[in-house]
């Protein structure tokens, strides 16, 4: 089988990194052609109007703000959206993936360099995650948070 350095895209670099660009800006003009046929769509579907229009009368704010969410996930932002998985997370997991390919197409010492960055980076993604699970208004008050006049 061999090793990895007798795959001739893996002995040019700039071939390599062409090539990921050129993968990143395809999905990217995919996504907003996708995007823009979507702008076109009806606002409400006619569909959802009678469902909607006895929330509205109902002043039922919690069931339309998880009607506006849910119709909301569409696309890849609605993909990682049903994960969980967005904003400073998303970022740094990507950036994380993008430097440990990049490390891996490199020749020594700049593939140690770019492997110690993405080792940063993916512990700043654990960090960011474990952070955005661990919102204030989520977290479950503490007994010293009970304690104290009027309580």
């Amino acid at each position: 089988y061999g090793t990895m350095m007798q795959f001739p895209i893996i002995n040019q670099p700039q071939v390599a990194i062409l090539f990921a660009v050129s993968l990143v800006t395809a999905f990217l003009g995919m996504s907003l052609l996708s995007g823009a046929m979507n702008a076109q769509a009806k606002t409400i579907p006619d569909e959802d109007r009678a469902f909607l229009t006895d929330l509205i009368k109902d002043s039922n704010e919690k069931a339309i703000n998880q009607y506006v969410r849910l119709s909301g996930l569409t696309g890849s932002t609605g993909f990682f959206a049903k994960l969980g998985f967005t904003g400073l997370p998303l970022v740094t997991a990507a950036l994380g993936v993008l430097l440990i390919l990049l490390a891996m197409l490199n020749q020594p010492p700049l593939d140690a360099e770019l492997m110690d960055l993405a080792k940063l980076v993916i512990g700043a993604f654990i960090g960011s995650f474990v952070q955005k699970k661990l919102e204030p208004g989520d977290a479950e008050p503490s007994p010293s948070d009970e304690v104290g006049p009027g309580k």
